[in-house]
């Protein structure tokens, strides 16, 4: 069923809802298809304060962080929840809301948060000159509606989404009634397909902001329609009194959240772990692969020697201890690194689509090995300069995308031995390369953080930017990745993680790694791009809800590494099992672990 015919029978469906008359499945129907947003049903339950209705609705048509439109509108929502608790005088109630439902607003901007928080050490919020005409919660809930609906009209995930197609009358009834009679007696041409209804204009996009919080408060009444500081964040006034008792409360409400939300793998019986046999020794793993649809594990070390693992036909487990393979000629895969000087590149590979055929190197030539035999079946491109990343291009085995020490990126036609074009735009060696399916482009990103989008085939650099947080520009970027939509990617830097849009190059979410806390190593989306597994220079494993992109579960070092392991030692690199939520680390002693998470 195509796309069309599938909105076509959604709304035929809802009709009969309407017309049932069932109001309430009709109202579930629009949140869970999330074909039509009913903005009548949005104003009644915002304008009755039923807040936790409003946000699952909106939830049916965009999540929190999806744009900035949609980041704006929950802020407003959840701001006038929070001012009404502090107007009725519930001051647990508010500081439950700022701690649990505003709190994830301090990621967009800090201040604002701040701000937020020194309501709470007045009497009376009307006490803030940019409150003071907050009249009462009902005239504050019509206002709110209005500025939410322009929010909602301006918002791109919401086109085609405002306006109910014109439907005659009970057609999904009609339908039905003459499909029964055409049953009985098949009509000489078939009628019933043409589209039963056209839809009615939308409201024109406009254009993105910058800053989610530039837009402006919602006036509510309280006549601050252009009270804003240097940052476009509206101001609040801000009240540092540290002896107030609710500023109190709310820190340690602050600290008993973080605790709350983070599950904690302390011991080996909360997951399971398996170190993979190895009788030869390395110094550290330098890249690490799931291959064969997960039967299988490649790992490439710092000498330049490959391993590989198989569970035979079956999938990798932490349970069943695989073969470390090696071909009937006893054959090692090996790079060639005589002529390396430059201990500083890092080794990087990258599979065939179908398997056959693994491009590796560790700094010297790049090598093409046959993996059935372990053979080289070639070498190319000996340095300067050195190969520091490398993808192939998923839509031809013979097209790799080849990033490289000095900023370029090379587009090389094995086959042909030739290189195709090389693109200039980053200033620091090459560290990531992500093509998306979806959108027939590449993304690139050097150790500096910038990232590229370049269209495919013409090559046109489509944008490009700097994303280091704010004061934080010492560590270097590791990686870029798809998501399972091909149209958001995971950029992973020491410091922090991130989602990014790609047209845009819009940062959706991140997380920044505490000062106090270990560097981040590697991390990897799961399967299903549902989760991020992250390692740490101390040895410890987050496991993040992408939702949001803040942690769920804390793995430490004993709960996967053997009490035998060398102090000091950690996970250099990581990556999700392709079909289901376990993931291997490639340890800096030269070990590799399989790891399955028991969460609580």
């Amino acid at each position: 069923m195509s796309n069309s015919d599938k909105n076509q029978a959604l709304f035929l469906i809802l009709q009969a809802l309407y017309e049932g008359p069932y109001m309430k499945a009709a109202h579930q129907f629009e949140q869970e298809s999330g074909i039509y947003f009913n903005m009548k049903h949005f104003e009644n339950e915002l304008r009755h304060g039923h807040w936790e209705e409003v946000e699952n609705y909106v939830l049916g048509f965009t999540e929190l962080t999806s744009n900035r439109y949609s980041v704006k509108l929950f802020f407003e929502i959840r701001k006038q929840r929070y001012l009404e608790a502090l107007d009725r005088k519930e001051p647990a109630k508010a500081v439950d809301l700022l701690m649990k439902d505003l709190k994830v607003f301090k990621t967009f901007d800090e201040l604002v948060y701040s701000d937020m928080t020194g309501l709470l050490g007045l009497e009376n919020f009307r006490e803030n000159e940019h409150l003071k005409m907050y009249v009462d919660e009902n005239s504050a809930r019509a206002t709110l509606f209005d500025a939410a609906k322009e929010l909602i009209q301006a918002n791109p995930l919401f086109k085609d989404k405002l306006t109910f197609p014109t439907l005659e009358k009970s057609r999904l009834k009609s339908i039905i009634n003459q499909s029964l009679i055409r049953q009985q007696h098949p009509p000489q041409q078939d009628t019933l397909m043409s589209n039963p209804f056209t839809l009615g204009p939308v409201p024109p996009q406009q254009n993105q902001i910058s800053n989610p919080f530039a837009l402006g408060l919602v006036p509510a009444g309280f006549g601050i329609h252009s009270q804003q500081n240097n940052g476009s964040v509206p101001l609040f006034g801000k009240y540092q009194n540290s002896e107030n008792p609710w500023l109190k409360l709310a820190k340690e409400a602050d600290d008993e959240v973080n605790i709350i939300h983070i599950n904690e793998l302390k011991e080996q019986g909360h997951c399971r772990s398996l170190r993979l046999p190895n009788t030869l020794k390395c110094n550290k793993i330098s890249r690490l692969m799931y291959i064969n649809s997960g039967c299988s594990i490649l790992a490439l070390a710092s000498n330049a020697m490959h391993f590989l693992w198989k569970w035979g036909k079956n999938e990798a487990s932490a349970s069943v201890l695989p073969e470390i393979w090696e071909p009937k000629s006893g054959k090692l895969m090996l790079n060639d690194i005589e002529n390396v000087t430059n201990e500083e590149i890092e080794p990087c590979f990258a599979m065939s689509k179908n398997g056959l055929y693994l491009i590796s190197t560790s700094g010297g030539p790049i090598s093409v090995f046959v993996t059935s035999t372990f053979e080289i079946m070639s070498s190319f491109m000996p340095p300067p300069p050195a190969c520091t990343c490398i993808i192939f291009y998923p839509e031809d085995n013979n097209i790799l995308i080849i990033g490289t020490e000095d900023s370029k990126i090379i587009i090389y036609d094995v086959r042909q031995d030739v290189v195709n074009q090389t693109l200039k735009g980053h200033f620091k060696k090459i560290t990531g390369l992500a093509y998306s399916t979806e959108l027939k482009v590449l993304v690139s990103l050097d150790e500096e953080a910038q990232i590229c989008v370049w269209k495919w085939d013409t090559w046109v650099m489509q944008n490009n930017g700097l994303q280091v947080p704010a004061g934080r520009n010492s560590a270097s970027a590791i990686r870029v990745q798809y998501q399972k939509d091909q149209i958001h990617f995971l950029v992973v830097h020491q410091i922090h993680l991130a989602i990014y849009e790609t047209t845009t190059l819009m940062r959706v979410k991140q997380w920044v790694v505490p000062k106090s806390t270990a560097h981040i190593t590697d991390a990897t989306l799961s399967y299903d791009s549902e989760l991020v597994f992250a390692s740490f220079l101390d040895a410890t494993i987050l496991v993040f809800n992408v939702l949001h992109l803040q942690p769920m579960c804390r793995i430490q070092p004993p709960a996967y590494l053997p009490a035998f392991s060398s102090p000091g030692v950690y996970p250099v690199v990581i990556d999700a099992h392709p079909t289901k939520n376990q993931f291997a680390v490639g340890l800096s002693d030269g070990g590799v672990h399989v790891i399955e998470p028991l969460y609580p």
